[in-house]
């Protein structure tokens, strides 16, 4: 309004800094409705994330993070996917690298949720190769390792993601998954300590409490297969 009435009165330097002011409070805005949604979908609530997402779009039509929000909340499955791959299609020359990661990684996440293991493997690796960094990629690709039985592969990243974040519970409940499947119970249960003592009675640490003491309740075998193929080989 001030800068209309500025342009109506042939004021153009002050218009232009008003209208600057004014788009600056509306990116505001409109980042704080993707926070929000954020914060929404990560507490379970999608409808009302979905519902910021595209008031946030609304108010910043080239936001990207809001438009991938948007559309990863208006479905899901298959059509949650390809809304997502659409928006990457027509607007992701214009992201930057950690928002793109972000994007690829939300495609090879609902990839890993339809069984789509190779997909989600080249989704995955995608977004980690836009962000090194990007912690749900780097999760997600550890499980997608480790169902196809490449747990070892998943060790090492996982461990550096855990140093970086410690109160990471999923990456570290995942490290805990790969570290059991490796024969490495004694690492397991030195990773998995923080998160017992963090959230004792939450369901998944619970469940891989129960794992390790499966794991190590089993005899290591280890020096026995050694010797055995030794004699073999002689």
């Amino acid at each position: 309004l001030v800068g209309r009435r500025r342009v109506a009165r042939r004021e153009l330097g002050p218009a232009d800094k008003a209208f600057a002011r004014a788009l600056a409070a509306e990116a505001l805005r409109a980042a704080a409705l993707y926070g929000d949604g954020v914060a929404k979908e990560r507490l379970g609530d999608v409808a009302a994330a979905h519902d910021l997402y595209a008031r946030a779009l609304a108010r910043s039509p080239m936001h990207f993070g809001a438009a991938v929000g948007a559309a990863r909340t208006g479905g899901s499955g298959n059509e949650a996917q390809a809304a997502v791959s659409e928006v990457i299609e027509k607007r992701g020359t214009a992201a930057g690298p950690k928002e793109l990661a972000d994007a690829w990684a939300t495609v090879g996440i609902l990839a890993e949720k339809l069984g789509r293991r190779d997909e989600a493997e080249d989704r995955l690796k995608r977004a980690i190769g836009l962000d090194a960094d990007n912690a749900a990629a780097r999760v997600a690709l550890a499980r997608v390792q480790c169902e196809v039985k490449h747990c070892a592969d998943a060790v090492e990243p996982l461990k550096k993601l855990v140093a970086a974040q410690p109160r990471n519970l999923e990456a570290r409940l995942v490290l805990v998954r790969a570290l059991i499947e490796t024969n490495d119970a004694a690492t397991a249960a030195t990773t998995l300590a923080p998160a017992v003592k963090d959230a004792p009675k939450a369901a998944p640490v619970l469940f891989w409490q129960g794992r390790l003491l499966t794991a190590q309740a089993k005899p290591d075998r280890s020096e026995e297969r050694r010797v055995g193929k030794e004699c073999r080989s002689r």
